[in-house]
C-alpha cells in the first residue's frame, strides 16, 4: 500500500455499526448465567442493560482518531530509554489496519493478514481506541453538557492501595476494569462524574466470542466501588472484520457522581497538594450477599459447555472471583484529584513532556520492588520538548515529532502534541482552567475542520487538546 494511499485512509471517516439492543442484553445475560454454573466469578456481576440514550445505528469515525485515542490512553510506558520511540510506535504500528470501504470503517486487507496471536494484540489495541470513541459519544448523549476523559485504572488504583507495588499484584485484581472515565461540566458549573469502562475487541466473525467477552465484562466492571456503591459503567466490545466494524455497547447501572461544587471550588480542589489518601483503599472478597443466585427455573446442561467454547479455555481465562477495591467516602475528594491529575499526566506524556507530567504525579503510600514511588514519569527519558507545529485555521500545537525514512528517500513525519494555549494551562498546573480551555479550543477546531481546512491530511484533534497528524516530507534524504 502506497504511503499516500495510507494517509488518505487515515483521514477518511467511515461508519461503524452500533448495537445496544434488548436481544444483545438477553444473549449476554444468558451467557453470563451459563458460565456461572461452572465459574462462581460470574455470579459476582452486574446485569447489563441497553444504553439509556438515543444512540444512532452507526457512528462516523476516522482511523487517525482511533490512533489518537489509544495513544493518549496507553501513554504510560515507564522510564525506558526507548519511551519516546514507544509513544510514536503507538501511532504507527496500526496505521494500515483500518480503512473505509463503501462508507464503512473496516479492517484492511493488511490488518486481516496477520496470524492469530498478532490479531489478538491488534484487536485489543484497536478495541481500546474505538471503545473510547464510542464510550465518550455515548456519555455525551447520556449526560448532555459533560465531557469524559480516560484514566488508566491500574495507575489510579495503585495510588490508594497500601503495601503493594501494583494493583495487579493483589490476588484477584486481575479482573479489574480497563479505565475510569472522569467527567466534568463543559457549560459552566463544577462537578465531576466517574464511569468504569471495560474495552473488548475480536476478529472472530461469529457472535459467540463477543457475547462471551461482554459476559466476562459484567464481572470486571463490578470490581470497584465507592463506600459499598457500584459505579456507573460501560462495556464496549468491537468486532473487526473486512466487511465492516460492529461495536456492542451495554450499560450496567450504578452511581456516577464523584464530586460536586462550583467552578471556583473545582479549581481550588484540583490545585490542592496530593499526598496519601485520608483513608487507604481496601480490598475485599465478595460475600454471599454479593453473588447473584442461580435461578432454579433456568437449568443449564453441562453439554452446553463446549458447544461454543472449550471448557479448558474457559477455565484458564476465568480463575477466581475478583477482589473488590473499595474506595472509602473519606477519600472520595482525594480520588477525584488523583483521576484529574493522572489524566493530565497522560496528556503531557503523550505530547512528549515527561518533565511537566511528573509534576502531576501522585505519590504512593509505599515503595515497590524497584524502590519507585509515584507515576513512572519522574525520571522520564523523554525530555521536555518545545517543538511548535502549525495547524489549520491559525492554530498551533506544541509537542514532539518523529521522522521515519521511506523507501523512496522521502520521510514520514508524525507529530503528537497539545494545542498551545491548552499546553500553557497544563504547564502552569491550572488544571481546572485547562479543562475549560480545552473545550473552547475544541469548539474553534470544530469550525475549522467543518470547513475542510485540513485538506485531506490526517489530523485528529481531541476534546482534551491533544493532536496527532501525519504527513509526507518530500525532501529526500
Amino acid at each position: 500500500m502506497a504511503v499516500e494511499h495510507l494517509l488518505r485512509h487515515l483521514a477518511s471517516p467511515g461508519f461503524v455499526e452500533l448495537d445496544s439492543s434488548q436481544p444483545l442484553v438477553d444473549k449476554v445475560t444468558k451467557e453470563a448465567h451459563r458460565r456461572s454454573i461452572k465459574f462462581p466469578a460470574y455470579r459476582f456481576r452486574k446485569n447489563p442493560r441497553i444504553v439509556p440514550a438515543d444512540l444512532p445505528e452507526a457512528l462516523s469515525v476516522t482511523p487517525v482518531e482511533v490512533l489518537r485515542q489509544v495513544g493518549v490512553a496507553t501513554t504510560f510506558y515507564g522510564d525506558s530509554p526507548f519511551t519516546a520511540i514507544a509513544h510514536h510506535w503507538a501511532q504507527l504500528r496500526y496505521c494500515a489496519t483500518l480503512e473505509t470501504k463503501k462508507g464503512k470503517l473496516s479492517l484492511s486487507s493488511l490488518g486481516d493478514e496477520v496470524v492469530h496471536h498478532h490479531k489478538v494484540a491488534q484487536s485489543e489495541y484497536l478495541g481500546i481506541g474505538l471503545a473510547l470513541v464510542i464510550a465518550q459519544e455515548t456519555l455525551r448523549k447520556q449526560h448532555p453538557g459533560w465531557e469524559f476523559s480516560p484514566v488508566d485504572a491500574d495507575f489510579a488504583l495503585d495510588r490508594g492501595i497500601p503495601g503493594i507495588g501494583s494493583a495487579t499484584q493483589v490476588a484477584g485484581l486481575q479482573s479489574r476494569p480497563d479505565y475510569f472515565l472522569i467527567g466534568r461540566r463543559i457549560r459552566g458549573g463544577g462537578g465531576l462524574k466517574i464511569v468504569v469502562l471495560e474495552c473488548k475487541g475480536t476478529h472472530s466473525p461469529g457472535e459467540t466470542k463477543i457475547i462471551g467477552q461482554l459476559a466476562k465484562a459484567c464481572t470486571q466492571v463490578r470490581s470497584v466501588e465507592i463506600e459499598g456503591q457500584n459505579l456507573s459503567s460501560l462495556m464496549v466490545a468491537s468486532r473487526f472484520l473486512p466487511s465492516g466494524i460492529k461495536v456492542c455497547v451495554l450499560d450496567p447501572p450504578g452511581e456516577s457522581e464523584l464530586w460536586s461544587g462550583t467552578d471556583d471550588e473545582l479549581d481550588e480542589m484540583l490545585s490542592e497538594e496530593v499526598d496519601g489518601p485520608p483513608e487507604p483503599f481496601s480490598t475485599r472478597t465478595p460475600t454471599s450477599d454479593d453473588l447473584l443466585a442461580i435461578e432454579p427455573d433456568q437449568p443449564i446442561e453441562d453439554e452446553e459447555f463446549g458447544a461454543s467454547e472449550n471448557y479448558s479455555e474457559l477455565a484458564e481465562q476465568d480463575l477466581e472471583i475478583p477482589q473488590v477495591v473499595s474506595i472509602p467516602q473519606a477519600s472520595r475528594r482525594w480520588f477525584s484529584r488523583v483521576l484529574a491529575r493522572t489524566f493530565a499526566a497522560s496528556v503531557l506524556a503523550f505530547a512528549g513532556d515527561g518533565e511537566t507530567a511528573a509534576k502531576y504525579r501522585t505519590p504512593r503510600l509505599y515503595e515497590d520492588s524497584q524502590g519507585q514511588y509515584g507515576l513512572p514519569l519522574e525520571d522520564a527519558a523523554e525530555i521536555k520538548t518545545s517543538r511548535r507545529f502549525p495547524l489549520p485555521g491559525g492554530l498551533s500545537a506544541q509537542g514532539t515529532q518523529y521522522s521515519m525514512p521511506l523507501p523512496d528517500g522521502r520521510r514520514l513525519d508524525v507529530f503528537r502534541g497539545i494545542e498551545e494555549s491548552v499546553y500553557e494551562e497544563l504547564g502552569q498546573e491550572r488544571l481546572g482552567s485547562y479543562f475549560r480551555s480545552a473545550q473552547r479550543v475544541w469548539n474553534k477546531w470544530s469550525q475549522i475542520a467543518g470547513n475542510g481546512a485540513s485538506n485531506g491530511r490526517p489530523v485528529a484533534f481531541g476534546r482534551d487538546g491533544t493532536v496527532v497528524t501525519l504527513e509526507i516530507n518530500n525532501r529526500r534524504s
